[in-house]
């Protein structure tokens, strides 16, 4: 849900000893066969094998066998690196591995395919769309083509469509069909039809259409009532659509629904209100791209329509799929401030969306960046758990109308619209891409060492040469300490706070900023400043409307400046500040540094104000006070501290002070 921005006033550095600590991630094992998946997002670079769409945009995308079929508004088609063109009118096909024009898959149709579906088990696609002939035969919007000849296939004989086909579905033998129709030969059946398979007959399997219209501002109607975008669960067993309605069969649904796919389809109690609203008046309806997870848990929904405060236009949100609840919240929601979203697909590890977006993380905006905004131009991966972006920023410039495809298949992730290049004009792939798989990056899964282990003392004050003390702790007692050197890690002293996650030191200096960098007991990496708002590739390249891609913070340093604890938890930077009772988080991304630019309040029963330190293992959070450095243990579970803390006796054992500055659990090794 779109939130209000907090404003804070300005905040004094902090000038007493702070300590924190927070526990690592356990390293991960040998990736699985299919991990890659798992683990990373796509590549940025995209691959040679794509062949050269001339003009108009690819707006389906379909993966049968080893051919890729596409569909949209061109008319002419080159092989890779070929100046010759070949007429291929608003459908062509090309090898997957060698991106070459499959030149027998020549079909002629008459009008732009607007969606495409393989047919399962046969070397075969559904097309669908705005043309009424094809190949000289009558095709009334809908037809199946064999991919071996270009030809119709005999037995799919459907019934005449009233109207423009915008979105098709296969499950179980069935072929459904949504769109801007009322009636499919003599049957009625406004926006949405099953028919069958093979023969393309109207079934009984859906009763029901939409009705109504979801108008412009002020409440004036506009455009034709029909079902725009589509997606089958996993499973098969659910479909969502999207469209302008505002009531599907007798249930009363703006714009988006879930329909259960039994003998025969009935509408799903599953809804929400939040696609009430009413964006810009030029568009008859903003949903745009709807897209379920692997998973079938949950489903986003992509949207124009311009930014209207409180509404979920030029957006994408996170709903879960289950439940019978009709008011139903979104999960979470990213805007663009502006811009208008087309497409979208999740992996298991990211969501992709792709539009005409200048910035994603953008909520408080109207056209312009505001805090939090990080640049990605037409194309940005979000962290499914809590929708901020990741690292991973290929672009386009030109952005043009926009990425209107998204496609994610184990080769990786492909991409189709109207213009010709994957970054700022470096890779040349007109109108069709694909992001491979690898090399892709690879995500960090926020996992950390439990105790008991050896807890680093960063900023421990020594009469000795060491500058960090560590110490051997159960989660009960102290059993050594001793001071070590830390290669490569200095300064610690200007450290606020941090923590250790998947192997990395995380932590904020002084001035707030975020720094990275691998850490192994007694020796660290290079670090690496975490900004997300200043890409150094797109921060000076001009968006073509007066400004450049250049983002903002999210606000998040302004609070680091002060910051007297920090820790992380599943997608969350918890942080306490001097002066402040409340203990706050962000969602917040591992990947990439960003986070959501409203700070709200975790549930808790501390005074933080008296906390310089904190550090976490499993549902145990360990927190330091200011005065006697001693150490406390305290309940935290599902994102809130529940209960009183209670004093660690063993803690202080061997001379040790918990409130020298930071602290990280790393390990169960002791440094010798």
């Amino acid at each position: 849900m779109r939130q209000m921005y907090v404003a804070h006033g300005p905040i004094r550095s902090a000038s007493l000893v702070v300590v924190l600590a927070v526990t690592i991630a356990v390293v991960p094992g040998p990736a699985d066969a299919d991990s890659a998946d798992a683990r990373s997002t796509v590549g940025d670079v995209p691959a040679r094998t794509t062949p050269a769409v001339r003009n108009g945009s690819v707006n389906a995308i379909a993966i049968v066998g080893g051919t890729v079929v596409i569909g949209g508004t061109f008319k002419r088609v080159a092989n890779r690196g070929k100046s010759r063109a070949l007429k291929r009118r608003f459908i062509t096909a090309f090898d997957r591995r060698t991106g070459r024009v499959v030149r027998r898959f020549h079909p002629r149709l008459n009008g732009p395919v607007t969606s495409l579906a393989r047919v399962p088990g046969r070397r075969a696609v559904y097309v669908g769309g705005e043309f009424t002939k094809v190949n000289g035969h009558r095709g009334s919007h809908v037809t199946r083509l064999r991919l071996g000849s270009g030809r119709r296939a005999a037995r799919f004989r459907p019934r005449r469509f009233d109207g423009n086909v915008r979105a098709l579905e296969t499950s179980r033998g069935l072929l459904y069909v949504g769109g801007q129709f009322k009636n499919v030969g003599r049957a009625k059946r406004r926006g949405l039809v099953a028919l069958n398979g093979r023969t393309g007959r109207t079934t009984r399997k859906v009763r029901f259409g939409v009705s109504g219209t979801l108008g412009g501002l002020h409440g004036h109607p506009k455009g034709r009532t029909g079902i725009l975008a589509m997606d089958v669960s996993p499973n098969g067993k659910r479909m969502l659509v999207a469209g302008n309605f505002n009531k599907i069969g007798r249930r009363h649904r703006a714009q988006l629904a879930q329909i259960r796919l039994g003998h025969p389809a009935r509408v799903l109690p599953w809804g929400t209100r939040r696609y009430r609203a009413r964006c810009g008046v030029k568009w008859d309806t903003y949903m745009r791209a709807v897209a379920y997870a692997p998973s079938g848990r949950f489903f986003v929904v992509a949207a124009t329509g311009g930014p209207h405060e409180g509404s979920l236009c030029d957006a994408v949100a996170r709903f879960r799929s289950g439940g019978r609840s009709a008011k139903h919240q979104p999960r979470w929601v990213n805007a663009t401030g502006g811009d208008t979203l087309l497409s979208a697909d999740v992996s298991r590890t990211a969501v992709y969306v792709g539009g005409h977006q200048r910035w994603m993380n953008n909520p408080y905006a109207k056209d312009r960046a505001r805090p939090g905004a990080v640049p990605r131009p037409s194309l940005a991966a979000l962290d499914p758990r809590t929708g901020i972006p990741l690292r991973w920023n290929p672009g386009r410039n030109p952005r043009g109308v926009g990425v209107s495809a998204l496609l994610v298949n184990g080769d990786g992730l492909w991409v189709g619209g109207d213009t010709k290049w994957i970054g700022n004009r470096q890779y040349r792939r007109p109108r069709i891409a694909l992001l491979p798989r690898r090399p892709g990056l690879s995500l960090p899964r926020g996992r950390q060492t439990q105790l008991p282990g050896t807890v680093f003392q960063l900023g421990a004050k020594r009469r000795d040469d060491s500058n960090v003390v560590a110490v051997a702790f159960t989660g009960g007692r102290t059993t050594r300490a001793a001071g070590v050197d830390i290669h490569g890690l200095k300064r610690v002293g200007s450290i606020r706070a941090a923590f250790v996650a998947d192997g990395r030191l995380v932590y904020a200096t002084r001035n707030g900023s975020l720094h990275r960098r691998r850490f192994r007991m007694t020796k660290v990496g290079a670090a690496s400043r975490m900004d997300p708002y200043h890409d150094p590739v797109w921060s000076k390249v001009s968006t073509g409307v007066g400004e450049t891609y250049r983002g903002r913070d999210s606000g998040l340093r302004h609070d680091l400046r002060s910051a007297t604890s920090m820790f992380y938890s599943s997608g969350r930077l918890y942080y306490s500040m001097r002066g402040k009772r409340h203990l706050y988080w962000r969602a917040f991304s591992l990947d990439s540094g960003a986070s959501h630019p409203q700070r709200r309040i975790a549930r808790s029963s501390i005074r933080w104000s008296k906390v310089v330190g904190a550090f976490r293992s499993g549902r145990d959070l360990y927190i330091a006070r200011r005065n006697g450095g001693r150490l406390l243990r305290v309940r935290f579970a599902h994102g809130s501290v529940r209960g009183r803390p209670r004093a660690i006796e063993g803690a202080q054992a061997h001379g040790v002070r918990w409130n020298n500055r930071a602290n990280v659990v790393y390990g169960n090794k002791f440094p010798e």
